[in-house]
């Protein structure tokens, strides 16, 4: 626990580094597992797919909180680890569990959720795992809900199969049975109706 004194606590709204954003808001907060380099190319996290993915689950997720929107610039956004990992430049792609459950990381993690008034969300295995350690040595405030979806790159949807409405049917396999919309466009329907099953499941487990 002494390990506090060597936590920077980020305070400005707008701060960006590549594995966190600080939003416009405080209501909302998104843990993702690291940085990869996607996000070292580009200076922040979330990049590529799971940030796209990431913006089209927030456009659905606003009015479900009573928000009238929800935007990327609106929630802070961080990582389980803060360090950039991707196998040509660490031979990984993300920490181990005892590294994401070291006290000077989830001190870090804590004080990057600090202002975080209403909800934090843990996407993936390791973002989960870290939660269950702040709860546990409860340095993540009561006053929070939180909430766990699957890893939202596209390996974590592809496993969703179905929806309420049924089957998710392959782009290529739906042009096959005569569906004269274009593949990108069926594909960017399916995907949001992956995207609908996440809000389902992180709505859940509120």
């Amino acid at each position: 626990m002494d390990d506090k004194s060597n936590v920077t606590i980020n305070k400005t709204p707008g701060l960006m580094r590549t594995h966190f954003s600080r939003g416009s808001k405080n209501d909302v907060a998104f843990v993702l597992s690291c940085p990869g380099q996607l996000e070292e190319k580009a200076g922040h996290p979330a990049a590529g797919v799971t940030g796209n993915n990431l913006n089209r689950l927030l456009a659905m997720l606003g009015p479900q909180l009573d928000l009238q929107s929800l935007e990327r610039a609106d929630i802070t956004i961080t990582n389980a680890w803060n360090l950039i990992e991707y196998p040509s430049k660490t031979c990984r792609s993300e920490a181990t569990d005892a590294e994401v459950k070291q006290t000077n990381n989830l001190h870090r993690l804590a004080s990057e959720l600090l202002h975080v008034t209403e909800l934090v969300v843990f996407c993936g295995c390791k973002a989960r795992l870290a939660s269950t350690e702040l709860l546990r040595l409860r340095i993540l405030s009561n006053s929070k809900r939180v909430a766990f979806v699957d890893h939202l790159g596209t390996r974590g949807l592809l496993v969703i199969k179905s929806d309420t409405t049924g089957e998710i049917v392959a782009a290529k396999l739906q042009k096959l049975g005569g569906r004269s919309d274009s593949v990108k466009v069926i594909r960017s329907e399916n995907k949001n109706r992956r995207l609908s099953v996440v809000l389902l499941g992180l709505l859940d487990s509120i």
